[in-house]
């Protein structure tokens, strides 16, 4: 069981092990899928989306110099709906409950059973996590472990996992079946689509692009807010660092108070100094081949 009040903020890196594909290579498997008339250009014309609209984002998008999508639509209010609806149509195809547990990597089945002594031990493990990534593979996994080891109904699944927040502050791809939906958000099950129409439609209303006016309209910054004022404890892992985002959390300085460490592959030693003049409190963990895993394993005590 992990003691220490611990807050996890997730980048789209924590994600790759389970096959879901980096900011920088979403933008470019949409571009190329538009251009090229893939799949998803099929999808989007019937999600509404008009040919000419398609190419003009995709080309835009192309040029932008952009390294994600969401920034891309943070000063392109025009190409918005088109946008979500690419982003949930290439994303939703990767909803394999199989990842999990092929993952080479699998930092998830690290953490879990560093939380889990036992079923009723699961939901004290002070830590929460909040997320940048729309994908809903985390609470997904830690579901189907918890259901597969102890054999619980979906309603004490949901009342342990209650206390273990994950927060999407730029939403989520849909609620999940078993999860408290007080809100009514659409619900979908955990499963690959790829040509469902409405199942886009869906998720994609379900994403939020945050622009600098909307970010005190958005509570589940606010809850994100909440959980750093707590945690004792902060634990980056994929995360790029993009000031908006630190900015959003409210994190412009990162005091030596909550403790703060980073995982850091791809990060150059001079990359790392950049951020450690503006972060001065996140110590960046191992070296740049290090992944998320060999972070927790190596340098992260519970």
């Amino acid at each position: 069981m992990i003691e220490t009040p611990t807050t996890f903020i997730l980048g789209a890196g924590a994600s790759i092990p389970y096959r879901y594909p980096s900011g920088l290579s979403l933008l470019q498997m949409i571009v190329k899928e538009i251009q090229e008339g893939g799949d998803l250009r099929q999808c989007l014309k019937a999600c509404g989306c008009a040919d000419t609209q398609m190419v003009a984002f995709g080309d835009a998008l192309k040029l932008s110099g952009r390294t994600s999508v969401d920034a891309f639509l943070e000063h392109r209010n025009e190409f918005i709906e088109v946008g979500k609806a690419a982003i949930a149509g290439i994303l939703m195809r990767y909803e394999h409950v199989h990842d999990f547990y092929v993952a080479d990597r699998n930092w998830y089945k690290y953490l879990f059973n560093l939380m889990c002594t036992s079923f009723d031990e699961f939901h004290r493990n002070p830590i929460g996590f909040i997320t940048f990534n729309y994908d809903r593979s985390l609470e997904e996994f830690f579901y189907q472990c918890l259901k597969n080891s102890f054999n619980k109904s979906d309603a004490e699944i949901c009342t342990a996992m209650g206390n273990i927040p994950i927060v999407h502050v730029h939403g989520q791809l849909c609620r999940l079946p078993w999860e408290t939906n007080r809100d009514n958000r659409p619900v979908r099950r955990y499963e690959a689509v790829t040509s469902d129409v409405d199942a886009i439609k869906k998720s994609a209303q379900q994403i939020q692009i945050i622009h600098e006016n909307g970010v005190t309209l958005n509570p589940e910054f606010a809850r994100a807010k909440e959980l750093l004022q707590t945690t004792k404890r902060i634990i980056f892992l994929g995360f790029g660092f993009h000031k908006s985002n630190m900015r959003r959390l409210g994190m412009e300085r990162v005091g030596n108070t909550p403790r703060a460490y980073s995982s850091r592959f791809g990060v150059t030693n001079l990359e790392v100094s950049r951020l450690k003049h503006l972060y001065n409190g996140v110590n960046f963990l191992g070296l740049e081949t290090n992944d998320v895993l060999d972070v927790l394993r190596n340098e992260i005590i519970v």
